[in-house]
């Protein structure tokens, strides 16, 4: 386990194709499904809720993990993860990288998140593909957290990415975990 990589939950949108709060369905909650996992390979763990999002800091409140509220207003992928990593910064701990998940993500596999945290370094963003497809987490060394602050828009890092083509690494996995997020109540 890296202790110089936190991870970043991206947990503040709306469910608009599932239709309710998917972070609160099934037997076992999607958002405790998801952490579940990302515990197992993180001991530093930030999450992004909604504004005043009670139910999940009540649920939330007895478990190691640095919650950040979202703004009122504005939610999209980028302000999520902008909000994120600028409390990141703020931190005492100074990260080397820091690995960017979405909360409706509960398959993805420990040794898929750890051949990943191995190759990464502060100067790399490092990703997973599965059958052609890239996936989450996404590994973002600290020489890009100034970027990602700055973003505000619904691709989230996207644009962080294309601009540093030269410092992006692919991690082709046998995981379809990194791909297979639930977006409506049959899937999860």
């Amino acid at each position: 386990m890296k202790q110089n990589t936190c991870a970043l939950v991206l947990a503040a949108g709306f469910s608009k194709r599932y239709g309710s709060d998917k972070r609160f369905s099934g037997q076992e909650l999607l958002i405790l499904r998801t952490l579940k996992n990302i515990c197992k390979t993180f001991d530093s763990i930030y999450l992004v809720h909604r504004y005043e999002d009670k139910k999940l800091i009540s649920l939330l409140e007895n478990i190691n993990i640095a919650l950040i509220q979202a703004p009122s207003i504005d939610i999209s992928l980028g302000t999520s993860i902008s909000v994120g990593i600028q409390q990141i910064k703020k931190s005492a701990i100074m990260y080397e990288s820091c690995a960017i998940f979405l909360a409706d993500m509960p398959n993805i596999k420990k040794k898929t998140i750890t051949a990943l945290q191995n190759i990464q370094k502060k100067n790399l963003i490092v990703r997973a593909k599965y059958e052609n497809i890239v996936g989450h987490p996404v590994f973002f060394g600290n020489n890009f957290f100034e970027e990602l602050c700055k973003i505000k828009n619904q691709e989230g890092a996207n644009q962080v990415i294309k601009e540093n083509k030269l410092s992006y690494k692919i991690l082709n996995v046998d995981d379809i975990g990194v791909i297979e997020d639930i977006d409506y109540p049959h899937e999860g």
